[in-house]
């Protein structure tokens, strides 16, 4: 097998484009980030990007934005190649938050880590990836979407910290909120952009599509207050969200849930989300070595 690492983002795509497109679903995470990459997003550090070759066909991707999780691609053989992606990760890294990835890859991923580094491993994660094509909006709901605006920003930084809270996400500082915040407001809206629901002029839910794939773009940052809860706002929010991906010319829509949360689960299956594969996050706490 042939690793290959590489500085250029353009050039690594090119290099792995056929490759992650064949599943644009199930990688729609790693082709939103070099996407993301591509127009100038997550420039706090060098990313990492590497490619596994065998008999000169790529066969698995990885794909790091520090300080964020290593990402896998879907990978035939992980007993054979996850123990070459752990050995040149920890040449870059003493130390990592995590890994996400197909269920068995990023398991195995986590116990080589762990073994090489002493850096004990928790699951973290149980998520699924859904795909959807049409719409089926709720019926009943009161309210309406509008984009965000400059005006909403300090009440969608709190909304964000309330978002990534209860997602378990591991960077929850009210800076990282108002950076995140900041990345959508001032995006091309073809890139990124924030919705909110609001009934009656009181902003309810909120909900924001990123990550632009070949044919498809991803829904996230789903938030609802709890004094709002229940109502089907959310719903509501990600519905009329996901149709104006599609009116933008995109084919597909994808979003990730919680499977331990299975409300957020029922509720996008009604408007037309599909489920398409599950991935699992682990965390790494510091070493014991």
């Amino acid at each position: 097998m042939n690793y290959r690492r590489f500085d250029d983002v353009n050039q690594f795509y090119a290099h792995v484009s056929a490759f992650l497109s064949a599943h644009e679903a199930e990688h729609n995470l790693l082709l939103g980030i070099i996407r993301g990459l591509q127009i100038g997003e997550y420039t706090e550090h060098p990313p990492y990007l590497a490619c596994i070759e065998n008999h000169g066909q790529v066969v698995a991707s990885v794909v790091r934005t520090p300080p964020h999780n290593v990402l896998l691609s879907m990978m035939d053989d992980p007993q054979a190649i996850i123990p070459y992606i752990v050995e040149d990760v920890r040449h870059e890294y003493s130390s990592l938050v995590g890994v996400s990835g197909a269920k068995l890859d990023a398991r195995l991923f986590a116990e080589a880590w762990e073994a090489a580094t002493g850096q004990p491993f928790r699951l973290s994660g149980k998520l699924r990836i859904y795909k959807l094509e049409q719409v089926t909006f709720p019926q009943n709901v009161a309210g309406k979407m509008r984009w965000a605006e400059e005006p909403d920003f300090e009440m969608l930084v709190n909304w964000y910290v309330g978002f990534i809270t209860d997602a378990g996400l591991s960077i929850t500082t009210p800076e990282r909120a108002k950076f995140i915040v900041r990345r959508f407001l001032d995006s091309d809206p073809a890139e990124r952009r924030l919705a909110i629901w609001e009934v009656n002029g009181q902003p309810v839910s909120m909900a924001g599509h990123m990550g632009a794939t070949p044919n498809g773009m991803r829904v996230g940052a789903v938030y609802t207050p709890a004094e709002f809860r229940r109502r089907g706002y959310a719903g509501a929010c990600v519905a009329h969200l996901s149709q104006h991906i599609l009116d933008m010319g995109k084919q597909f829509c994808f979003l990730f849930t919680d499977l331990e949360n299975p409300t957020s689960n029922h509720i996008y299956q009604e408007i037309g989300y599909r489920p398409i594969s599950d991935v699992d996050e682990y965390r790494f706490e510091e070493s014991n070595l």
